[in-house]
């Protein structure tokens, strides 16, 4: 890995949250993820196996139960690609696909399921958002030892930066139900799940994964607010946040519903009262 540079590992995904076949590196059947740094961690469940009157040798391992596997990234979010949110439900027993590289000399994994998501919404910044998923199916290398190059009709390449979320474009809508709060600086938005594989006998592959868990948490951080104490338990009802990239595109949306949980607030001789709410909705 050391002498493979970064613009050689393109990550893509399949088009759609519920698909079991592998994406390529052409347009067809992908979404390219244009993200900043990658992690893959693949963790075999093996243990070793000594019999009572059996020699032992260096291979008495075996299976002992289903893969600790796991993929993160943080990724710009641009049209007509990777959008975070087709992921945050229920996406039946399939889950989705990716490709670390090449079809040739590239790693595959099919079953990966999101289990948070997380994104900071602030003037003048893009918006990098951060995706774990668990994988529940084996990897597989479609050929072992070899490089992982990028090879292909490649849409990384050929990316508009004018096309991803920015924090000047995108829009809040809390403003006027958040009435306490005069000004909105930042948001900082996380989602998670927690997910059960349910494993069938005679399958390397998970039944079917239920989604046990969702909430999501939405931490606003603002300046001149005047109602205190009374705002925690209150639901200031709909609240919505729409990421925009610089033509007005809307990429994705997140809508949040939920009850004030917490506030941190300070007041300082000569200045506004500064501080942030935050807001937790269950999903399921």
């Amino acid at each position: 890995m050391a002498y493979i540079s970064y613009k050689d590992v393109p990550l893509y995904f399949g088009t759609s949250a519920n698909t079991s076949t592998l994406p390529t590196t052409t347009q067809g059947n992908n979404s390219a993820v244009f993200c900043q740094q990658v992690q893959l961690n693949y963790t075999p469940n093996i243990a070793p196996v000594r019999l009572l009157g059996k020699t032992p040798t260096r291979d008495n391992f075996n299976l002992a139960g289903p893969p600790n596997s796991s993929l993160s990234f943080s990724a710009y979010v641009s049209n007509d690609e990777f959008d975070p949110t087709d992921f945050t439900g229920d996406v039946g027993n399939l889950g989705t696909t990716f490709r670390l590289g090449d079809d040739v000399n590239g790693i595959s994994g099919s079953g990966l399921f999101l289990t948070s998501f997380s994104y900071t919404l602030a003037p003048y910044a893009p918006v990098l958002v951060q995706c774990d998923f668990a994988i529940y199916n084996p990897l597989t290398i479609s050929n072992p030892g070899g490089k992982i190059a990028a090879e292909g009709d490649d849409p990384i390449n050929d990316l508009n930066f004018a096309n991803y979320g920015h924090g000047a474009y995108s829009a809040f809508n809390g403003t006027s139900i958040l009435s306490d709060v005069d000004t909105v600086e930042s948001l900082q938005y996380q989602f998670s799940a927690n997910r059960l594989p349910v494993y069938e006998i005679g399958g390397y592959n998970p039944n079917v994964v239920e989604l046990i868990t969702a909430e999501q948490t939405l931490q606003i951080q603002g300046d001149n607010i005047e109602a205190l104490v009374p705002l925690t338990g209150s639901n200031p009802g709909n609240i919505t946040i729409d990421i925009k990239n610089s033509a007005g595109a809307t990429l994705f949306s997140t809508p949040v519903n939920g009850r004030i949980t917490a506030e941190n607030i300070s007041v300082a001789g000569g200045d506004l009262a500064r501080g942030s709410l935050t807001i937790t909705e269950l999903l399921k």
